[in-house]
């Protein structure tokens, strides 16, 4: 456990930019990025480095992504402690009570994220917007029965998401490059998806969820039937069915006939 706690500590206090790798410029330019908003947000490195501690001691040795005190902030009540600490420290800002939601959040979605590839950034999105600590980092409240979100705390969560896939895996000593860069390309890509929808929610959480691949088919689905419904004359199945009276002066051909080549000379 030692050597793999100074493994993590060297790693969470590397520069990002340092970790080029040849060849992958989209992947080497998001690392510039971050090395940028680790510069521009030392609050929010000082959590994720003390979130990821938090996370390495109560991380199941046998079972990886899963806990043995996933209520270890709440039966230590780590919360005070952690404010007493980055008081002394000088962490002052954003607020302390601020600093440790990030923390807490750290901590109870590194496993999940770390699971994170870029072709299922929306499913990973909405798993994180159903935690609990994505509710109190963002600041929800209802009103009205609508629930809402706060748009200071959503900016800082976007640069969070953005921050963290570099330093998922730094407590894995046997963790390749190619999964850092893969972790790192689908939180950039959850970061941006997050930031799409909260442009288009006018603050409502429920909106900051993104349709899946499946949503999107069921929608599709829906819409059709809908159609369908509304303008039965116009349904596939009345297309593919209804004869055309022969007495008529044009005659249109059914579904189930070759259509003829655009280019094909009648003979």
């Amino acid at each position: 456990m030692y050597d793999r706690y100074l493994f993590g500590i060297g790693e969470l206090i590397t520069d990002p930019a340092v970790k080029n790798v040849a060849g992958m410029t989209q992947y080497n330019a998001q690392l510039q990025r971050i090395s940028a908003l680790v510069a521009e947000n030392p609050a929010i490195w000082c959590a994720i480095l003390i979130g990821l501690q938090q996370r390495l001691l109560i991380e199941d040795p046998e079972q990886p992504g899963e806990t043995i005190a996933p209520e270890l902030a709440a039966d230590w009540n780590l919360s005070k402690v952690q404010m007493r600490l980055l008081q002394d420290a000088g962490w002052t800002e954003p607020s302390l009570h601020d600093q440790v939601r990030l923390i807490q959040w750290v901590s109870a979605a590194a496993g999940l994220l770390t699971l994170a590839v870029p072709e299922k950034a929306t499913v990973s999105l909405n798993q994180v917007l159903d935690m609990p600590e994505t509710l109190l980092l963002l600041k929800t409240n209802y009103y009205d029965g609508i629930q809402w979100f706060n748009k200071e705390a959503a900016e800082t969560f976007e640069i969070l998401l953005e921050m963290i896939g570099f330093y998922l895996n730094c407590f894995d000593e046997s963790g390749s490059a190619d999964r850092r860069a893969v972790q790192v390309m689908a939180l950039k890509q959850m970061a941006e998806l997050f930031h799409k929808n909260v442009a288009n929610s006018g603050y409502h959480y429920c909106c900051l969820y993104a349709p899946t691949d499946l949503d999107e088919e069921v929608l599709a689905d829906d819409t059709m039937e809908k159609n369908n419904l509304d303008h039965p004359e116009t349904s596939l199945d009345s297309k593919l069915t209804v004869e055309q009276d022969p007495s008529s002066d044009s005659v249109e051909k059914t579904a189930a006939e070759p259509q003829p080549e655009a280019d094909q000379k009648s003979e």
